[in-house]
């Protein structure tokens, strides 16, 4: 889950924030229009180049039929949608500065204000250091660890999460793991080698 510093401004009237990483922060995500089923018309994630080189995490609503606004979960704040009945949208923006690094989940209800009308949405994106970007090819390896791990301490499991956290002393990388099953979820701490060669795996 993301944590939001500043509230949301529409593009046109975007206020550039310094970066609070270091480094060239970047934001990966997989693109593509998703249908509102209720509500009517699509929202879309796309990134773009924002201040010293970070990207920007953009919204975008379009076609809206019957809704008029959304709520932002992280913040409770409700956002208007722009344009006539029938025919709303919006464009909006989150720094890669108010993201965390590694995986965060972006959750947002799209509503109408008799509350008859809505559609929730939850975009996963990633956020990466554009200096340190070789530890991404290491994410696999150290999900399919800790799910190895999992499953030797008896637990059966159907997904799980990795998130980067440091590059240790050693030149190792290090990641915290989420594993999901049906009984609830595991964190575990997954050391690999720069060529993703498993070093360590242990419960947290």
């Amino acid at each position: 889950m993301f944590k939001l510093k500043k509230s949301l401004f529409a593009i046109i009237a975007l206020i550039a924030s310094v970066n609070a990483f270091a480094g060239n922060i970047q934001i990966e995500l997989n693109g593509g229009e998703k249908f509102l089923h209720d509500c009517g018309g699509t929202i879309e994630s796309t990134k773009s180049g924002a201040f010293r080189g970070g990207d920007q995490l953009n919204l975008v609503l379009r076609n809206v039929k019957m809704c008029s606004n959304f709520v932002l979960h992280e913040t409770g704040k409700v956002y208007k949608l722009n344009g006539p009945d029938g025919d709303r949208g919006g464009s909006y923006t989150i720094t890669a500065a108010n993201l965390d690094l590694g995986w965060n989940t972006v959750r947002m209800t799209v509503r109408s204000n008799s509350g008859a009308h809505q559609d929730d949405v939850a975009l996963r994106v990633k956020v990466v250091s554009g200096n340190d970007r070789d530890y991404i090819s290491c994410y696999g390896a150290a999900k399919s660890a800790a799910r190895n791990k999992d499953r030797d301490q008896g637990f059966s499991n159907t997904e799980a999460w990795a998130t980067y956290l440091r590059t240790s002393n050693a030149g190792n990388y290090v990641y915290t793991v989420s594993v999901t099953g049906r009984r609830g979820t595991r964190r575990y701490e997954v050391v690999t080698s720069t060529g993703c060669a498993i070093k360590n795996v242990s419960a947290q």
